[in-house]
């Protein structure tokens, strides 16, 4: 059993907005990236692989500086999860069971979270630093997920 851990976030308002900066970041790069696959595959018939998308993060950011605000492992967590919706399309057209649903475009309401895959050390005052904020404030509850070992920052 792989286990997750989801943090209800207490921040400052200056962090809520930084958070909301960064969903609006990631909102952006997997809106661009499936517009990458859809026109790369219209023009060349053949699909923009995930590795292909996470090899050109390096010089996106050198061209877009909202993207050095973020994480590398957020921005890399946001093209896996348009990756899945990919693998999740093809595997529910070649089972013919259920409607495919092709990946959509996400508006602003339609993304609210964002994951750092690695571990945060925890802490015993219930505060955590990572690499955006410092000294948050924090509620744990540890669930079981088959997401693996990340913690997401959800928008309500």
């Amino acid at each position: 059993m792989q286990r997750a851990f989801l943090y209800r976030l207490y921040p400052s308002q200056e962090q809520e907005q930084t958070l909301l900066d960064t969903l609006e970041v990631c909102r952006h790069l997997y809106n661009n990236g499936l517009a990458e696959r859809i026109d790369f595959y219209q023009h060349d018939g053949r699909t923009v692989s995930y590795l292909d998308q996470q090899n050109q993060l390096p010089d996106l950011k050198k061209e877009a500086s909202p993207l050095l605000e973020v994480y590398s492992q957020v921005l890399q967590d946001c093209l896996r999860r348009l990756d899945r919706a990919y693998q999740n399309f093809f595997r529910r057209v070649t089972q013919g069971t259920q409607k495919p649903g092709f990946p959509r475009f996400k508006s602003v309401g339609r993304y609210r979270s964002f994951a750092y895959p690695s571990l945060w050390p925890r802490r015993q005052d219930r505060r955590q630093s990572t690499p955006s904020f410092q000294n948050r404030r924090y509620s744990h509850s540890p669930t079981s997920s088959s997401a693996g070992n990340s913690q997401d920052c959800y928008r309500q």
